[in-house]
């Protein structure tokens, strides 16, 4: 496979499991934006494709948000989730935890050593 097709694929790759990852990042507390982008980094996740994810679910009803102004003196948009948010976070995992096994299992014949 060439660099250009792997990286479309693993582009791919991302962008599905984009939206539950942005709920995991939410599950626990509300955050702004850019600390969802941080909690995001180890999946290479830009601006430009978090922001519009974010606004896609607010308006789906998975999140809520508000304007609020903190220690940092400026207003940033606070997210958290909806237990609309929570039911489809709870659902996707769920899903995604099955095909994760099954995939696991299928990837079985591939020794660490084949992978190299």
């Amino acid at each position: 496979m060439t660099k250009q097709a792997l990286d479309k694929w693993q582009s791919q790759l991302r962008k599905g499991s984009l939206e539950m990852a942005v709920f995991a990042s939410l599950w626990d507390h509300e955050c702004y934006g850019l600390e969802v982008l941080k909690r995001l980094e180890p999946l290479e996740v830009g601006e430009g494709t978090l922001y519009p994810l974010l606004n896609r679910l607010r308006r789906d009803g998975y999140l809520d948000s508000e304007w609020e102004t903190r220690n940092s003196g400026h207003p940033r948009r606070y997210y958290r989730l909806t237990d609309a948010g929570r039911d489809r976070a709870r659902e996707m995992t769920k899903l995604w935890r099955a095909y994760n096994k099954e995939l696991r299992e299928l990837l079985g014949p591939l020794s660490e050593e084949e992978l190299q």
